[in-house]
């Protein structure tokens, strides 16, 4: 395996000289990365014009990271599978891209960070080669859920300019949802119980104000964000989020709860993501969203 590394990673490195670039086609292109990484290629179905921008994309990402180590190299193949989607919604060349966010770990944060709050899942890559739990092989490997990164004809306009919004958070500041989407961004270095609590307590940073009737206002705000004006969805979500918030005290306070039932799991990270989506959008104070959420019944919307 170390020497497919070797031999990808000196490919690329030539792609530097324009010379030798100009004489990569797509094809060759694609078999070397394809070659290298352990991924469902039959299933990105990029044509190519895309293939086309995401060379682009990644020689770009050469020309600046130089490929130094295994982990730049991992990145620069998540920047290659997303680079067509993030250019065409952004509108802008992958150069100007860089420029603008001043390196490549920042626009990669931005980009990864902008679509774990668009859609539901995550994707990730690993910083070292070895060998994958799942799999039973050794590599890169990539793990991608609910849509990301490569399902791009799913992304509606709205998600594409809620997409272009989100990209413009500072990667610091003084927001007033600021707390919760440092935990919720924490949630995603984890796993099992320690992320569950990562994003109750995201989740906690939004939905409660004070101290009182804690377990009530994050069951029922919590909910009101899943049901959407559904009250069926509002009923539902409201035991889930009841039944998470216990979950919670006794996984902190050492009662029978060892793991965290996945129903659980996953209507935790949805209305987390949501209701950070809702507060980034709609960026009022902590005082006023809890006036809104006391205000609010099940059949309205909260902004």
């Amino acid at each position: 395996m170390i020497g497919a590394v070797d031999e990808t990673v000196e490919f690329l490195n030539r792609c530097l000289n324009p010379s030798f670039f100009k004489r990569v086609t797509l094809i060759e292109m694609s078999q070397r990365l394809r070659q290298f990484y352990d991924l469902p290629w039959n299933t990105l179905e990029l044509n190519e014009t895309e293939i086309s921008m995401s060379l682009d994309f990644h020689r770009a990402w050469m020309h600046h990271s130089c490929l130094r180590d295994l982990a730049s190299l991992d990145r620069g193949y998540l920047m290659f599978l997303i680079s067509p989607f993030v250019c065409e919604r952004l509108e802008e060349h992958p150069n100007d891209l860089f420029n603008k966010y001043g390196s490549c770990e920042r626009l990669t944060h931005r980009v990864i960070r902008a679509l774990r709050l668009l859609k539901e899942g995550d994707f990730c890559t690993t910083s070292s080669f070895a060998l994958h739990p799942d799999s039973g092989r050794s590599g890169g490997t990539m793990v991608s859920a609910g849509g990301l990164p490569h399902e791009t004809r799913s992304f509606s306009p709205n998600d594409c300019e809620l997409f272009e919004r989100l990209m413009q958070i500072p990667d610091q500041g003084k927001e007033s949802y600021r707390t919760a989407l440092d935990f919720f961004e924490a949630s995603f270095r984890t796993s099992g119980i320690n992320r569950f609590l990562m994003l109750v307590t995201t989740l906690e940073a939004i939905l409660n104000s004070g101290k009182d009737q804690i377990r009530q206002t994050f069951s029922r705000h919590g909910a009101l964000i899943m049901a959407a004006g559904d009250l069926e969805r509002f009923r539902v979500s409201y035991k889930l989020m009841k039944k998470a918030y216990d979950v919670r005290s006794e996984l902190v306070h050492g009662g029978a709860h060892k793991s965290v039932p996945p129903e659980v799991m996953n209507a935790v990270s949805e209305c987390a993501r949501k209701a950070l989506v809702m507060w980034i959008s709609n960026p009022v104070s902590k005082h006023e969203l809890s006036e809104r959420f006391i205000e609010m019944g099940f059949s309205q919307k909260l902004f």
